[in-house]
């Protein structure tokens, strides 16, 4: 292959054509987005690097290849969301913070550890060959063969949503036969599902993606958050002290089956924790064995010890060699845990230490004796769960502000614009009452009289009477909470000035909480529901609601630039907010951030309030004040930069410098808007609207 000619897109071809004869992808091949390596990049001087192929939460794997050996392969890099990333077209990965470089760090390692682990099952045909693991670029790469055909989720698809009990079992037994050695090591895959089992045009099954160090990373990190597959994963990996063993890989490879037989995915774990309505595949029509019904409805049992405990048994009973009793028409049902009060938060989970697993046959999962804290855990596992999870078992907001009341219900005046196109009119921002918290200059007076809209819909309207207002920045760095005459840290106040209690949920006269948003009807509705709990400061129904929008037609981007703005400025979940920014920018919608906007020459002294929407399109800022508005294409973006820090000097004496992690965007007309991220994660923020926006 002439490599100067080579099409990236399928790398079968080298003609050098404009747009390639076979795949139809263009010569010319970009990134889809900052994170990725540019198309052509050569790693080791041995490996041509090609499209990617899939992005997940901790790594992207690139079609690649070999220019030694003159063959396809597939190159996975290390690059967990929240943690790290790489400014547009580099190829070094960076840390974003020193906070998250520790993160970073002991992730890849653990990433390195699990591959060389791997390496050792390439020789079994049901799991994807490792070729070599190497560190470069301040990352790392693991070298695998390439697959060519396609996922068992394609293939349901060909076939209408489902097949027979048959054709199932041919192609999910090799998916058992493969996983039981992987557990006789200690290694779990934790997210088998129709979309990680592959299917060969040599008619092979493969199990991919084993999410090296997913886990392991959701042990150190306080920012990641792991988004689950409804309905493939079982109640313990929503659970921070759930121990996860063979039977957590039983439970979704018999969600899979399900899925492939029935043609519907389970009912979601957490929802059968209060009410199990799994039917039964012969109850909606699936020709099945009384024998096979009975273990596959085993293996999703809610409980984990009610499953099968190893690979082996499940295989068996599914081949009839081991019987199973059928299960009651009621299988037993977990109560939920009692809500978590915010008192009760954790900034942290410790994972438990489970004791080995024998060679065959597991245990049935109990707590792990105190005494065990030394020794390592054979089973990993997650510290952070997907925030839908996460609200409905009871992690709770870790510094809630007080949220502002219900802002005015249209925009006014006229809004200027820096580019090409127009303003939106309507709502801006998710939150209906907009940027959350009460940013202030470094002067420590709010932008206007409290009580006062400043115009816009998705302006701040300061709650009456409310005391305590955040800077927007903080010396050193990230920005800090204020603190009170004595120097007590910041809670929020209530209507009376007095120090009001941590977040709960609003309830009515008698204590009962009164009636709200259900998340019912279309995915337009569910939104506004949304956005009615929102300014009802019911966090935890607007994170449900945004879920079951999601779930109900999950190509629309609305629901996850909202679930990210709830993650980002009031849950503080900045790993989970970052992947659903992603997953919102990926389906063509908007990144909404809450910003600061300066007009008085960087100090922020003098400043308004508003929203930055990213997306692949462009750029657009909708203010409070409605006067200092712009929309640009891409093309009109100009320059994207993080400003310098602030240095105040009176006299002979000089005022430590400030960063309120500011940035700018100048635009093709000349004109210079410069703004400062409103979470808690400032400087976080301000890497990940430069990384979108390409800049640095």
């Amino acid at each position: 292959m002439d490599l100067n000619k080579i099409c990236v897109g399928c790398m079968d071809n080298d003609t050098g054509d404009e747009v390639c004869p076979k795949c139809g992808a263009p010569f010319e091949l970009s990134a889809k987005n900052t994170l990725q390596m540019k198309p052509r990049t050569i790693l080791r001087d041995q490996y041509l690097i090609g499209r990617a192929l899939g992005h997940g939460g901790f790594g992207i794997t690139y079609l690649a290849w070999d220019i030694g050996l003159e063959t396809k392969l597939a190159v996975k890099e290390y690059m967990p969301n929240g943690v790290a990333g790489r400014a547009s077209g580099e190829t070094k990965v960076l840390a974003y913070s020193e906070a998250t470089k520790q993160e970073f760090e002991w992730g890849l390692d653990r990433f390195l550890e699990e591959a060389r682990t791997l390496k050792k099952f390439s020789k079994y045909p049901g799991i994807v060959s490792v070729d070599t693991i190497f560190r470069e670029n301040g990352t790392a790469y693991l070298v695998m063969e390439h697959l060519d055909g396609w996922t068992f989720e394609d293939f349901l698809k060909k076939r209408g949503g489902k097949v027979s009990p048959e054709t199932a079992l041919r192609i999910l037994l090799p998916v058992i036969d493969a996983l039981g050695p992987v557990h006789a090591e200690g290694i779990l895959h934790r997210d088998i599902s129709p979309d990680n089992i592959y299917l060969t045009r040599a008619g092979k099954v493969k199990v991919i993606d084993f999410g090296a160090a997913r886990n392991a990373l959701g042990q150190k990190s306080r920012n990641l958050s792991i988004i689950l597959k409804e309905g493939y994963a079982p109640e313990e990996q929503y659970r921070a002290s759930g121990i996860q063993g063979p039977w957590t890989d039983v439970y979704a490879t018999g969600a899979t089956l399900y899925h492939s037989i029935t043609g519907q995915i389970p009912q979601p774990a957490l929802d059968r924790l209060a009410e199990d309505k799994l039917e039964r595949p012969s109850a909606m029509g699936v020709d099945i064995e009384p024998g096979l019904e009975a273990a596959l409805l085993k293996s999703l049992a809610v409980k984990a010890s009610e499953r099968f405990q190893s690979m082996e048994d499940f295989r068996a009973a599914l081949s009839g060699e081991l019987p199973v009793a059928p299960l009651p028409p009621s299988p037993s049902i977990i109560l939920p845990p009692p809500p978590v009060q915010p008192q009760q938060l954790r900034s942290s989970i410790q994972p438990p230490v489970v004791p080995p697993p024998a060679p065959i046959s597991y245990a049935p999962p109990v707590p792990a004796p105190a005494s065990a804290a030394g020794g390592r855990p054979r089973w990993m596992i997650p510290a952070a769960v997907a925030v839908a999870a996460a609200v409905v078992i009871g992690v709770v907001i870790s510094r809630q502000p007080t949220p502002p009341a219900p802002g005015p219900s249209g925009a006014s005046g006229s809004i200027a614009t820096g580019g090409t196109g127009s303003l939106p009119t309507g709502p801006t921002g998710f939150a209906p009452t907009g940027p959350t918290g009460n940013p202030t200059g470094p002067t420590g007076n709010p932008t206007g009289p409290p009580g006062e809209p400043t115009g816009a819909t998705g302006s701040y309207r300061e709650p009456s009477g409310a005391t305590g207002s955040r800077p927007t920045g903080a010396t050193g760095g990230r920005r800090t909470e204020p603190t009170g005459a004595t120097g007590a840290p910041y809670q929020p106040t209530g209507p009376t000035g007095s120090t009001g209690a941590p977040y709960t949920e609003p309830t009515g006269p008698t204590g009962t909480t009164p009636p709200g948003p259900s998340g019912g009807g279309d995915y337009d509705s569910m939104i506004e529901q949304a956005k009615t709990a929102w300014s009802q400061r019911r966090y935890q129904q607007v994170a449900q609601i945004l879920m079951q929008a999601i779930r109900s037609d999950p190509t629309k981007p609305r629901a996850y630039s909202g679930l990210a703005e709830l993650q980002l400025y009031i849950l503080g979940d900045l790993g989970g907010a970052m992947q659903n920014y992603q997953q919102a920018v990926a389906r063509g919608g908007d990144a909404v951030f809450h910003v600061l906007h300066d007009h008085s020459a960087e100090t922020f002294v003098a400043h308004c309030q508003g929203f930055l929407y990213v997306s692949r399109k462009g750029v657009r800022f909708v203010p409070s004040d409605s006067n200092h508005g712009f929309t640009a294409v891409r093309a009109d973006v100009r320059e994207v930069r993080s400003n310098r820090k602030l240095n105040f000097s009176f006299g002979r004496q000089t005022r430590p410098s400030i960063d309120p992690h500011a940035f700018h965007i100048k635009l093709a007309n000349g004109q210079n808007y410069n703004f400062a991220p409103m979470s808690r994660f400032t400087e976080e923020e301000r890497n990940l609207i430069l990384g979108m926006l390409g800049g640095n």
